[in-house]
C-alpha cells in the first residue's frame, strides 16, 4: 500500500509531499515567504533553518562544509558554494591526471565556459563573467 500523499494546491503548484508537516512548511516558505528564523547579529531573516544555520557560519568565520573529493582540503560556509566548487572537480578530467594536482587558483579563462557565464534574467541571455561588473 502506498503512503498517503499531500498535494499543494496553492496557486496551482501541484507539488506532492509525504506528510502534512512538509506541505505546511513548503507553503509557508515558498508561497507565503514566512521567515521564521532571525539572525540576532545582523537582523537578516530566513525561511529555512538550513539557510539560517549556514548564514550563522559566516558570522563565526566557520567553514564546516568540507569538499568530499580526496586530496582536496577546501571547506565552505554554504552548501551552494560546495556545489559550485564540485563543478571544478567534475571538469578536472581535462587537466593533467598524472600529477593529480588540484590547482586552487585558476583564472576565469581556465574554467569551463558554463562556469564563466551567468544568465541575465531580464533578457534571458548568457553574459560572459568578464563582462559583469562586480561591486
Amino acid at each position: 500500500m502506498k503512503d498517503q500523499e499531500f498535494t499543494c494546491y496553492y496557486e496551482f503548484c501541484g507539488k506532492l509531499f509525504n506528510n502534512k508537516y512538509n506541505l505546511k512548511r513548503h507553503i509557508n516558505a515558498v508561497h507565503l515567504r514566512i521567515k521564521e528564523y532571525n539572525c540576532e547579529i545582523c537582523s537578516k531573516q530566513f525561511v529555512s533553518k538550513v539557510a539560517f544555520k549556514e548564514h550563522q557560519y559566516s558570522h563565526l568565520n566557520m567553514k564546516p562544509i568540507k569538499c568530499p573529493y580526496p586530496d582536496c582540503e577546501m571547506a565552505f560556509s554554504r552548501s551552494s558554494m560546495l556545489c559550485a566548487h564540485k563543478k571544478i572537480h567534475e571538469n578536472e578530467k581535462n587537466y593533467d591526471r598524472k600529477s593529480k594536482k588540484y590547482e586552487k587558483k585558476k583564472s576565469a579563462n581556465d574554467l569551463p565556459l558554463i562556469l564563466q557565464t551567468r544568465v541575465d534574467k531580464q533578457y534571458e541571455t548568457k553574459i560572459p563573467l568578464h563582462h559583469v561588473l562586480i561591486n
